[in-house]
């Protein structure tokens, strides 16, 4: 068991407030955090973990485009919504794809650049090895083995986001670890566990965090220690793609651990070339400096994706990336919805669709629930979410409640941000604490019947040009919520 935090010492507690206080490391350990802790949830929906997702724009566009890659694309139309992506991968492999992603971009982008890059692509190329030793490519277990692989040398890529601390410790003498001891307090694989845990990993991937011990390796006795030895392999691996004197060294050391003979290690090291050939373009993959392992690396595979300056940060065209998406993702909706597909998974859909398509802060869909005469948010995506998600709720009655009149009446509202006090005081009381500026509430009805309200808003102006679209998506989603009405009549006739 770890120690906790309190009673490590303190060269130790000061490395990891220091890591806590680099540009940028906060947010990627909060986002990893929240997104183990959404998987690791009983109750945690599709929507709820994609919605954690989509807060980064970067980590949704490149997991789509690795959803939609031959990798891992499982159908024959492109996806389009990361809801989508959720139930179709399942939760494990998208924790272990948006960890990858998470970890990958931020490496690629701190201090020490050329170190940070060899240790993304190489623990790219760990993550992609163990992949293919787990048999089932799509399998949860699959997953975990590229995510345990991936944080396999986490220590040491934590090590590298400090270059002072990286150079005191080359430059002691001795045993490496021993030096790592000796500057950090604990080990770089120690650093790398301790690191794991507070990003809520769960302890057999903590476990398989430190790097393995020189010389031969012993078979795994449990599933740790074998996801422990598969992501060492795979580091190894990508080291040896960079050496090829280094290759024979593999069987010697990792055969009979793995069962590997040289044909097999063979046909792993080619697929395994490919992967990482078409994974670096997905991604994007800075190379680094041309001294550096990665970029002999991918020279060697056959592409050299072009490194972008430091601190470079062309920035995506959001404009032109919602229309995009806006189509694509009415289309997928369209078609679940003709497919009779799950309906919470449509809902979903649509709630995404409209955040990420049509630019609002946030969005929630509501369900009448017959039983209390309640209008009660289900699903949504945005800022702060979850607090709206648990408390968007009013009753469907003739009351001075634009929300209700809206449901009960049928009329869409689209409403901008109240600038006076007597604004303010028009909006219902239980709103007013939620208010979040300009906002629109589109009711869902079927046969002049409330069933719903698709509710969004937004810090700027109203898209009002696009909300056509909007309109469109609310139909959609009562066009679903009709095929489960009728599908349920069906069964009471048989």
């Amino acid at each position: 068991m770890l120690p906790a935090m309190v009673d490590l010492p303190d060269r130790t507690r000061a490395v990891v407030a220091r890591l806590e206080a680099t540009r940028g490391f906060p947010a990627v350990g909060a986002h990893i955090a929240e997104i183990n802790r959404l998987v690791a949830e009983p109750s945690t929906s599709a929507s709820r973990l994609a919605n954690a997702v989509c807060r980064d724009f970067a980590l949704t566009t490149r997991l789509l485009r690795l959803v939609n890659s031959a990798w891992y694309r499982q159908v024959r139309e492109p996806v389009a919504t990361v809801s989508r992506a959720v139930v179709l991968l399942g939760f494990e492999r998208v924790r272990a794809i948006a960890a990858n992603l998470i970890l990958f971009d931020h490496l690629q982008t701190g201090p020490g650049r050329t170190a940070l890059a060899d240790h993304a692509l190489s623990a790219l190329t760990a993550s992609l090895v163990a992949r293919a030793l787990s048999g089932d490519a799509d399998s949860v277990e699959a997953g975990e083995a590229a995510l345990a692989a991936m944080f396999h040398r986490l220590g040491d890529a934590l090590v590298a986001l400090l270059p002072d601390l990286s150079d005191a410790i080359d430059a002691t003498p001795g045993d490496r670890e021993a030096a790592e001891v000796e500057v950090l307090g604990v080990t770089a694989g120690a650093l790398g566990q301790i690191v794991a845990r507070r990003w809520g990993f769960p302890d057999v991937l903590v476990d398989a965090v430190p790097p393995l011990q020189p010389g031969p390796v012993w078979p795994p006795h449990d599933r740790a220690s074998w996801l422990r030895v598969v992501g060492g392999f795979g580091h190894a691996v990508a080291e040896g793609l960079v050496d090829e004197a280094a290759m024979g060294a593999l069987l010697g050391r990792f055969g009979d651990a793995l069962d590997l003979d040289a044909p097999r290690l063979e046909r792993l090291l080619r697929t395994i070339g490919r992967e990482v050939v078409e994974h670096a373009e997905v991604l994007d993959a800075a190379a680094g400096p041309s001294g550096g392992k990665a970029a002999r690396l991918l020279e060697r595979l056959g592409a050299v994706p072009a490194p972008s300056a430091d601190g470079a940060d062309p920035g995506p065209d959001l404009e032109r990336g919602q229309r995009a998406f806006l189509a694509q993702g009415l289309d997928e909706v369209a078609r679940a919805v003709a497919a009779g597909d799950d309906l919470n998974l449509v809902l979903a859909a649509v709630v995404e669709t409209v955040y990420r398509g049509l630019g609002f802060d946030r969005v929630v869909l509501c369900i009448h629930e017959v039983d209390s005469r309640t209008m009660r948010a289900r699903h949504g995506f945005g800022r702060d979410v979850e607090a709206l998600l648990t408390r968007f709720a009013f009753p469907v009655a003739r009351a001075d409640d634009l929300f209700a009149r809206a449901a009960l009446d049928g009329e869409d509202v689209v409403h901008d941000a109240p600038t006076t006090p007597g604004a303010q005081r028009r909006l219902p009381a239980w709103y007013r604490p939620l208010a979040g500026g300009a906002f629109v509430a589109y009711p869902m009805r079927l046969n002049g019947v409330p069933v719903g309200l698709l509710y969004a808003d937004t810090q700027g102006p109203l898209p009002r040009g696009r909300l056509i679209h909007l309109k469109r998506l609310r139909d959609l989603a009562v066009s679903a919520l009709d095929v489960r009405r009728r599908g349920r009549a069906a069964k009471e006739l048989r």
